[in-house]
């Protein structure tokens, strides 16, 4: 008999809320920087509109965010990945790949061709 799964982190994903969307922002802006406006993704982002958000919570603290953007691919819709941002001292323990699992699994849902990540 095999131990059952378990979450790559204590976190618990949700969807976001507009609630969530000035925390999202500043963290979005802590991870990449004023920066971030000059990329190519953001160009992408600025021309479509937004599927899902995606935010991962320790208790009531956002620590993680994804969004997804809806893009047109050879005919067929498709997802655009994107941002996706973990605080600083919450890297490397898997919250982001639990961010990434909720992108894949809400793709699934919606019977889209993919999910792109730029």
């Amino acid at each position: 008999m095999s131990a059952p799964a378990l979450a790559l982190t204590p976190m618990r994903i949700s969807p976001e809320t507009p609630f969530d969307r000035a925390v999202v922002e500043g963290l979005v802006l802590r991870a990449f920087g004023p920066g971030r406006f000059a990329k190519t993704a953001e160009r992408l982002r600025e021309q479509s509109r937004l599927a899902a958000g995606f935010v991962a919570r320790d208790a009531d603290q956002v620590v993680g965010s994804v969004r997804l953007w809806e893009i047109t691919v050879a005919d067929h819709p498709a997802l655009f990945l994107g941002p996706i941002a973990v605080e600083g001292d919450r890297r490397r323990g898997g919250v982001g790949a639990d961010l990434v699992q909720a992108c894949i699994d809400h793709a699934r849902t919606t019977g889209v061709a993919g999910v792109l990540l730029v």
